[in-house]
This record gives structure tokens, C-alpha cells and sequence, in this order.
């Protein structure tokens, strides 16, 4: 019984320490700086200084970068997007525009029509406030919500069965009179 303690302890401790980033996750240590960007609220400077302090050995270690408090790393670690591989790496060199350069006329419109692409994707994915007026709110464009009336129907149905039975049931039987009454 003993070895089976065992043995189920070191399966749950060697996992602890061999913890991968999984596929969606970003390594601290290996990141790039426009990886590192992607995180919520961490914007250029951090994620310079990240790269800067770099060599964790946990995400906990993220508090020796310059700009990342106690606060800041709860907000990394409730997200969950950030990781630290058990190996380290050395930084990620990024290119940078001057270094890109389209081999043909051909390429440059590919990625032209690439970036209109992500521009029309984040424009889709921009949500609006609601901006209620009395004009909008009964306009025909607004009445996709007041198209389906069944239920309202079925509610006035519901009532007026239920005033007829309330009729029906308070309503003196002829039955219930005596034939000496009269």
C-alpha cells in the first residue's frame, strides 16, 4: 500500500516539474516581444523589461522585471496565457521592418490584401455601445425583437379563460336551489 503512495506521489510531484506551456500558452522565456504584447496588460515597455530580466525558472519570478508588482502578476496568472517552460531558452531575435522587404510586385499586394484582411477581422470584432433614443427604439429596424407575438397572444388567452371559468364556477346552479324558495 505504501508503494502505491508512493507511486502515485511521484507521478503528481514529476509533473509539477516538468510543466509544459501548452499549445495556446506563451513562454515567458522564450517569448518574442510582440508575443509577450499579446498578453492583457502588459503593453511594450513591460514586455521589454520581461525580455530584459529573462531566465525564470516560474511565473512567480516575473516580479524581477521593472513595472511587474504583485498586482500585475495576478492579472498574468488569472488569464493563463503566460508559462514557463522547464527549459530555458535563449531570447527571440524579432526582425524588423526595414529587414522585411517583398521579393515582387506581386508579394507586396499579398500582403497588402493580408493586412486589409486582419483590418476588416478587428473591425467585425468591435463591439459598439447601444445607443438608445425614443426615435430608434420604435423604428422598423428595432422590431426584429416584437416580430414573434405568440406568447403575448397566448397570455391574453390564458386570461380570458381563466375570467370564464372564474364566471362558471361563482355562478349559481339551478341545481343548488331549493323548490321551496320560491
Amino acid at each position: 500500500m505504501k508503494k502505491l503512495i508512493l507511486f502515485f506521489l511521484a507521478i503528481f510531484l514529476f509533473q509539477l516539474v516538468v510543466a509544459e506551456c501548452s499549445g495556446n500558452q506563451i513562454d515567458v522565456n522564450s517569448a518574442s516581444l510582440s508575443e509577450l504584447d499579446e498578453i492583457t496588460g502588459i503593453g511594450p515597455a513591460k514586455a521589454q523589461a520581461i525580455i530584459d530580466a529573462r531566465q525564470y525558472e516560474s511565473l512567480d519570478d516575473l516580479t524581477n522585471a521593472y513595472g511587474i508588482g504583485p498586482a500585475t502578476l495576478e492579472r498574468i496568472k488569472s488569464q493563463g496565457l503566460a508559462c514557463v517552460s522547464s527549459e530555458v531558452t535563449e531570447p527571440v531575435k524579432e526582425q524588423s521592418d526595414s529587414e522585411v522587404k517583398p521579393e515582387s510586385e506581386e508579394d507586396n499586394l499579398n500582403e497588402l490584401k493580408n493586412f486589409a484582411d486582419k483590418k476588416v477581422e478587428q473591425e467585425e470584432a468591435r463591439i459598439e455601445a447601444i445607443n438608445l433614443m425614443p426615435q430608434t427604439i420604435k423604428s422598423e429596424e428595432n422590431s426584429e425583437g416584437l416580430g414573434n407575438k405568440r406568447a403575448i397572444y397566448g397570455l391574453v388567452i390564458f386570461c380570458i379563460l381563466l375570467a370564464i371559468l372564474s364566471i362558471v364556477k361563482y355562478k349559481p346552479k339551478k341545481e343548488d336551489q331549493n323548490e321551496f324558495d320560491e
